[in-house]
């Protein structure tokens, strides 16, 4: 039984979108201040300007990976005998397994993996859908909890798909 959950592939995958889309903006730069040099600095325009935007890009890219690897470290669940712990940054939260009352899927966030939320204390906990094994965790959280009310669609994909 898988205690700790972090994020895994999904996150990364994002993170390469990331890395892509900053290049595509960097080089559209590029050919832009290409263009706008070309009059007035003919001799700019090749080398160094190309040397230039690499080293931009080289560091765009550093520091994407840099930032991305510093926030997937953050995100992390553990399931304990008495509460689960979640970990999305600086603070620690503890939501004690008597508190789950309710554990409901959204069809209508379509953009997640895994559209489930649980009702905790009144408050509403989303679990982070960059989440590695995130039905393997849903479906420890139901196992942990003697919630009244679950949407049957939550325990069919959490028993399903883990």
């Amino acid at each position: 039984m898988k205690k700790v959950f972090v994020a895994g592939r999904r996150f990364d995958k994002m993170k390469n979108v990331c890395v892509l889309a900053n290049s595509a903006v960097v080089f559209s730069f590029y050919f832009i201040y290409r263009y706008l040099f070309e009059p007035s600095y003919p001799d700019f325009v090749g080398a160094p300007l190309v040397a230039i935007f690499l080293l931009i890009e080289a560091v765009i890219i550093v520091l994407t990976n840099k930032v991305g690897a510093k926030i997937k470290a953050k995100i992390r669940y553990e399931i304990k005998p008495e509460y689960l712990e979640m970990s999305t940054g600086k603070t620690v939260q503890r939501f004690p397994w008597a508190n789950f009352t309710e554990a409901k899927f959204n069809p209508y966030r379509m953009r997640d993996v895994f559209a489930v939320s649980f009702v905790v204390g009144g408050q509403e906990l989303v679990i982070n859908q960059y989440v590695e094994d995130i039905y393997e965790l849903v479906h420890q959280i139901l196992k942990h909890t003697d919630m009244k009310k679950i949407d049957p669609e939550v325990i069919n994909r959490a028993n399903t798909l883990r």
